[in-house]
């Protein structure tokens, strides 16, 4: 009860008396409604806007989204800035192989392709053959840093 009167307690909106408080509240409340919207990509973003929103919508960390976008503009600029729709799969594997050129790391490697199968797949939705088929690196299998009974003989008698 508000004042007696049996009327409902007004909301902190109703509270104000200058509307443009009122305003902002209701703007506050459209952008969380806006937000739990589902998600559509329109033809009018950009690739880029749409490769955040994609990410975003994932949850991707961003030091991860940040990789994923440095990656793309680092194959959009190596194709002369040509839209990725555009791209082969030559065009795809002479990007990587140029990275293996430069002597790029297995790891190097393989972070660019999953941001490019990423920029196909879920951005472009472009379900291509030759998309799942791009040669993953090999890492060099590891050695241990352990050394075997024989091999630890002559430092444990000094």
């Amino acid at each position: 009860m508000f004042g007696g009167l049996g009327q409902a307690t007004p909301s902190p909106v109703e509270w104000s008396r200058h509307p443009s408080e009122r305003e902002r509240a209701s703007q506050r409340n459209h952008r969380v409604a806006a937000t739990d919207a589902i998600h559509v990509t329109t033809h009018k973003e950009g690739l880029f806007e749409r490769l955040r929103s994609e990410l975003d919508l994932r949850h991707y960390s961003p030091r991860t989204r940040r990789a994923y976008e440095n990656w793309i503009r680092r194959l959009v600029t190596f194709h002369n800035r040509r839209h990725p729709r555009e791209y082969g799969e030559e065009d795809i594997r002479t990007f990587l192989a140029s990275l293996v050129e430069r002597g790029a790391s297995a790891s190097t490697h393989q972070q660019a392709l999953c941001a490019i199968t990423f920029l196909f797949r879920q951005v472009l939705a472009i379900q291509s053959p030759w998309v799942e088929d791009l040669v993953r690196p090999r890492r060099e299998p590891r050695l241990p840093a352990v050394l075997t009974r024989s091999e630890f003989t002559p430092y444990s008698t000094k």
